[in-house]
């Protein structure tokens, strides 16, 4: 079986970081937190990839202009191409799913999730007579994706992305189509008080870059902030 795992990335360094993180902690920190957690992401999937070589990494960026950015290595890369994060999706899904047996979608804020866990998931959804996997975080998105069939493109487009019912929505689209295999829950990490339930996280069998993203979150210590830290955007 040929596998994609492919990760949704920006490129680092190529524009400043706007999200709730680096509004709720500092632009410098935000910055420095994707891109470990780009790093913890990636060792992830290299990891299983490399205890079974049919399961390949795969790229998508944000930027055109960073398709040819030495970040990612000789993986292969895609273009997100233009639209909402449903566009996109379906257009990574589309592309792939003519070249692999099953495809993964992941963001890298999730990088806290034990090695050994994912690779379960993955493998049990692998050798299983269910059509796609979904896993949940704790505010009701979405960490990980996977199919081995065709998606409508309204099921993609038809879900309110990034809120509490975006798991929830996708779940009931996708088993109109097939049957969805749900994994283990974890949590994203989109402003500062996640942070908090990434300290308190069980480290036991952490991956390097892993274990360095986690000494970040818990060696930083923010200043409390003020009305003058405030940016207000007309």
């Amino acid at each position: 079986m040929n596998v994609a795992f492919v990760l949704f990335a920006r490129t680092p360094g190529l524009k400043p970081i706007r999200n709730r993180l680096s509004r709720t902690t500092s632009k410098d920190f935000a910055e420095e937190f994707y891109l470990h957690s780009l790093e913890a992401t990636r060792e992830l999937i290299l990891e299983m990839s490399h205890n079974n070589p049919d399961i390949k990494l795969v790229w998508a960026v944000e930027e055109k202009e960073g398709l040819k950015s030495e970040f990612w290595g000789d993986y292969p890369v895609l273009f997100q191409g233009d639209g909402g994060l449903g566009d996109k999706l379906d257009r990574v899904y589309k592309k792939l799913s003519a070249e692999f047996d099953a495809v993964f979608m992941m963001m890298p804020n999730t990088a806290q999730i034990g090695p050994e866990v994912l690779e379960f998931d993955i493998l049990n959804f692998l050798t299983s007579d269910y059509d796609y996997l979904l896993g949940k975080t704790d505010q009701g998105g979405f960490y990980l994706f996977g199919g081995a069939k065709a998606v409508p493109f309204s099921t993609w487009i038809n879900v309110p992305y990034n809120c509490s019912i975006t798991f929830d929505e996708l779940d009931q689209g996708l088993s109109k189509n097939g049957k969805v295999l749900h994994i283990s829950e974890s949590f994203g990490i989109l402003e500062r008080d996640d942070l908090e339930n990434f300290k308190s996280v069980d480290t036991d069998g952490f991956l390097e870059s892993q274990e360095k993203l986690h000494e970040l979150v818990v060696s930083t210590e923010f200043k409390k902030r003020t009305l003058d830290d405030i940016v207000y955007l007309n």
